[in-house]
C-alpha cells in the first residue's frame, strides 16, 4: 500500500468533516448573498480575533523547529480582516458588530485551542496554517466571487462596489502564483522529518481545526440575519 504525505493524509481525513462545512447555513448564505450587513460584520469580526490569535502564536513560534518551516506571514490574514471592517463600517451604516460576539463560546474555545498547543505543542500549529490559510487560498477565491456578486441589500443595491474594497480578507498581494505556492507550502510540510507520533498529531489536530471551524459556522447559521 502507497503511503500517504502529510498533506495527502490530512486532506482526506478532513475530507467529510469538510463537505459538511460546506453545507452550513451560513456558508450557503455566503454564497448566494443572502445575509445582512451586521451578519457579515459579526463573522469577520470573529475571524479577526481567530487570525489575530493564530498570527500572534506563529510569530512567538516562528523559530521553533519545523513551525519556522511553514511560517510565510505573506499569508497572514488579520490586518486584511481590518480593512475589510474599517470599509464596511463606513460604508454599510453598521458601526460595529453585534454584543454576542466577544462572549462566543465557539469563539472561546477556538482562542483557548490555539493557545494551549502554541504553549504545550507547537507543532501542532501546522494543522491551523494548513486548513485556514489553503482554504483561504483557493476556497476564499469563490466565496469573495459570488460576495460581489450576489450580496445586495434588501432593495437590490450591491453591498461592495468594487472588488478592491471589502473583500481585502481574500486578496494575497504579495503571492502571484497561489497554486503554486500551495504546491510548495505542502512540499515544505511533506519534507519535514516528523516520526509518526508527529504526523499523527497534526492530523488529528487538522480535524480539531475543523471541528472547531464548525462550531462558528453553527453559531454564523444559528444567529444569521438572511436579507
Amino acid at each position: 500500500m502507497t503511503e500517504h504525505s502529510l498533506s495527502e493524509s490530512l486532506k482526506e481525513e478532513t475530507r467529510k468533516i469538510h463537505r459538511e462545512l460546506e453545507r452550513t447555513l451560513w456558508v450557503k448564505s455566503m454564497m448566494k448573498g443572502k445575509m445582512s450587513a451586521q451578519s457579515y460584520i459579526d463573522y469577520l469580526s470573529l475571524l479577526q480575533t481567530i487570525y489575530s490569535t493564530l498570527e500572534l502564536e506563529l510569530e512567538r513560534r516562528k523559530s521553533t523547529e519545523f513551525v519556522s518551516s511553514l511560517y510565510f506571514p505573506s499569508l497572514f490574514r488579520s490586518k486584511a480582516i481590518q480593512e475589510d471592517l474599517n470599509h464596511l463600517f463606513s460604508s454599510v451604516g453598521v458601526n460595529s458588530s453585534s454584543n454576542w460576539v466577544s462572549s462566543s463560546l465557539a469563539l472561546k474555545n477556538y482562542i483557548e485551542r490555539i493557545e494551549k498547543i502554541s504553549n504545550e505543542e507547537p507543532i501542532r500549529l501546522i494543522a491551523h496554517s494548513y486548513a485556514r490559510y489553503l482554504g483561504d487560498l483557493f476556497g476564499g477565491q469563490h466565496i469573495k466571487k459570488h460576495l460581489f456578486q450576489y450580496w445586495k441589500d434588501s432593495e437590490g443595491n450591491r453591498f461592495l462596489e468594487t472588488e478592491e474594497k471589502g473583500l481585502s480578507f481574500y486578496s494575497f498581494p504579495e503571492i502571484s502564483q497561489p497554486k503554486q505556492f500551495a504546491l510548495d507550502f505542502k512540499l515544505a510540510m511533506d519534507s519535514l522529518p516528523l516520526t509518526e507520533s508527529q504526523k499523527r498529531a497534526i492530523i488529528e489536530e487538522g480535524l480539531e481545526v475543523f471541528r472547531l471551524n464548525m462550531e462558528i459556522m453553527n453559531q454564523m447559521s444559528n444567529a444569521v440575519e438572511v436579507n
